[in-house]
């Protein structure tokens, strides 16, 4: 073959590798973007028609396609992808587990979500404002396959108590109207009379319904938080982020009711009689609701 010929053949073999290597990119930008469209989809929802939409919280926006395989309890499950979710909106009442004996309605929340889930493998996910909790959980809320809210079900049922992690949640209002239905009711755990008068009652760790009477609100400059003093033994620990300090301070002088985890100083600075020895920790202040 002379020199020009094998100039020519090797340009020729050079071009189809090239388009090769093109076709390969193709097809792999082609296959990611069909991936993607089956996970992450905007979807919009249409009830069935023997469901009143607005009584489940329906689906609004994009969510992922995920595969459940184990609950936990009633607020808590894992993901056939190895992730572990806790629902983002909601805490029910725990299960007996380290020693400690279960919570009233504890089995029946995690029963319930069991069955909730049982006619189907597939859900739909949508991750919360805050992406993760401090023991590495996904927070999320989980729709079934036709876009009922699986928190909202949970809150009907009376198994379950609202949570507010942040005012951006596009389902606060309407998981606030399924939880005031079974108070109503007097469904699931608000059968027991669940709330904890801050003054009469003995403070224990844990989640915690508490009513008490504002007396002050302090706002330190170097702090993050509004403390929230209560005329029993507990202040509230609130995320100025989440709080609006002229609408805590209109409450002093009322009665309040809120909503969060009650954990025990350990701050030597606390100890004094000047401070209140139990904290709740209030991320915003939807979860505090004036009684007067």
């Amino acid at each position: 073959m002379s020199t020009l010929g094998r100039l020519g053949h090797s340009l020729s073999r050079g071009s189809v590798f090239r388009r090769g290597q093109l076709i390969k990119k193709a097809l792999y930008l082609w296959f990611s973007a069909f991936f993607m469209s089956c996970t992450l989809v905007p979807f919009s929802w249409a009830a069935p028609a023997n469901v009143d939409p607005h009584s489940h919280c329906f689906i609004k926006g994009r969510s992922e396609t995920v595969i459940w395989d184990y609950i936990v309890d009633g607020d808590t499950l894992w993901l056939k992808d190895g992730r572990k979710v806790r629902l983002a909106s909601i805490n029910t009442p725990e299960t007996e587990h380290d020693g400690l004996e279960a919570e009233p309605f504890g089995d029946e929340a995690t029963n319930a979500l069991r069955n909730l889930l049982k006619s189907s493998s597939r859900l739909q996910m949508q991750r919360a404002e805050r992406e993760e909790d401090q023991h590495g959980r996904v927070l999320a809320h989980l729709f079934m396959p036709d876009g009922r809210s699986v928190e909202a079900m949970l809150l009907e049922k009376g198994l379950a108590f609202q949570l507010f992690p942040d005012d951006r949640n596009a389902y606060n209002d309407c998981f606030s109207e399924r939880e005031k239905d079974a108070r109503k009711a007097g469904r699931g755990v608000w059968s027991t009379k669940p709330v904890v008068e801050i003054s009469k009652q003995p403070v224990t760790p844990g989640f915690h319904l508490v009513s008490g009477v504002v007396m002050s609100v302090r706002a330190p400059r170097n702090s993050d938080y509004y403390w929230v003093d209560l005329d029993g033994p507990l202040v509230l620990r609130v995320m100025k982020s989440g709080a609006d300090e002229r609408w805590l301070r209109n409450a002093i002088g009322r009665k309040i009711e809120a909503r969060g985890w009650i954990m025990k100083s350990n701050d030597p600075k606390r100890q004094s009689k000047k401070y209140k020895p139990w904290i709740m920790g209030i991320y915003h202040s939807l979860a505090i609701k004036r009684m007067n």
